[in-house]
């Protein structure tokens, strides 16, 4: 026989002390605090993904609308800015160049708000492509 197989067998076995009351309760809250904070990252994560988004138009909309009540030559320039970030605005981008270079053009700014309105409604969401 091996002695060292015979030295294993006349060893006690390991026992662990019986927890208390009060160390059971104690490791249930560690493990319930631990449970709730992973489940408070889990759906932090989460949000980030399933969170609803502005419409792509939105912020262009409500810029447009907050530009009402400027004075002329800032909202033409605010107009300005608005369509130059549309894609499928050429046509307005060009009068408002025209009318920024050249003031006395008379230029109707409530026409051009309507008309960057309609824009910004019918330009293509990049979510669809």
């Amino acid at each position: 026989m091996d002695p060292a197989a015979d030295l294993a067998q006349l060893l006690r076995p390991v026992r662990w002390p019986v927890p208390t009351e009060a160390e059971a309760l104690a490791d249930g809250a560690l493990a319930f605090g631990l449970g709730l904070l992973a489940a408070l990252a889990v759906y932090g994560l989460l949000r980030l993904f399933l969170a609803r988004r502005a419409a792509p138009g939105a912020a262009m909309l409500a810029e447009l609308a907050a530009s009402r009540g400027l004075a002329p030559a800032e909202r033409l320039l605010a107009q300005a800015r608005i369509a130059g970030r549309l894609r499928c605005a050429a046509e307005i981008r060009g009068r408002l160049k025209a009318a920024l270079y050249l003031p006395e053009s008379g230029i109707d700014l409530a026409e051009t708000d309507a008309a960057l309105d309609a824009a910004i409604r019918a330009a293509p969401s990049r979510r669809a492509a």
